[in-house]
């Protein structure tokens, strides 16, 4: 998922064997291109390009795909503008997420907060914290920066993700040439059950032994509560 692209309209790329699809900063300046959304997806996945709702704050590109035995997922790939009113910019999320029940949205947030290691609280990054906590998404965050200043770091790259319970990694990789580091983030679909060979047969007989050793089976005796205490000491 990319954001900030900055591609004039119909500007595209090209990935060997993968489909991109693309949202455009409308009214852009003609000789500064910016903002902008993309999602690169392999071809051998089975998925449909989503348009999104109106937006009024945030540019997004959103994909749905087809996991096997799953119900489908929605990607999200969203940038917010540093312009963007932080008081109303979940506005946009809520929207968003409305369209459908699983949810990942990985982007360029722009918020501030302590929560995902930040040094600092902004106000949109107040606005978001409450945001999720009131709608029940979890925030994503690697634990080292993903943007690096001319003077400071932050960790502004983070995944909101709505109703996906599967274990994850998130990492900031420190490749390219950008401020932005690219963001990894890796869900395990598959789990290992621990091996239980030879370990799953019950002794009955042994089973019996230490019940009757150290339970008292005559409960019929069992009429008062100080009877019921002692039994179980």
């Amino acid at each position: 998922m990319l954001q900030e692209t900055k591609l004039r309209p119909q500007g595209k790329f090209f990935l060997a064997n993968y489909s991109i699809y693309y949202s455009y900063r409308e009214n852009q300046n003609q000789f500064h291109p910016s903002g902008g959304t993309a999602i690169a997806i392999k071809n051998n996945i089975p998925h449909y390009h989503l348009i999104p709702p109106t937006l009024n704050y945030v540019e997004a590109t959103v994909v749905v795909i087809n996991l096997k035995n799953c119900e489908p997922v929605n990607l999200v790939s969203m940038y917010v503008p540093p312009s963007a009113d932080h008081g109303m910019f979940t506005f946009d999320i809520e929207n968003l997420i409305q369209l459908g029940t699983y949810q990942i949205i990985c982007g360029d947030f722009n918020a501030h907060h302590t929560t995902w290691n930040c040094s600092s609280i902004s106000p949109r990054g107040t606005t978001l914290r409450n945001f999720v906590d009131q709608v029940g998404l979890e925030i994503l965050h690697p634990d080292s920066p993903t943007r690096y200043g001319s003077y400071s770091t932050s960790t502004i790259d983070l995944t909101l993700i709505k109703n996906f319970l599967f274990p994850y990694e998130i990492h900031s990789i420190p490749e390219m040439s950008s401020d932005h580091n690219p963001v990894m983030v890796c869900f395990f679909f598959k789990y290992q059950l621990p091996d239980t060979k030879g370990n799953s047969k019950i002794n009955w007989n042994r089973y019996r032994d230490n019940i009757r050793k150290n339970c008292d089976t005559n409960i019929c005796n069992l009429n008062s509560a100080d009877k019921i205490r002692q039994s179980g000491r």
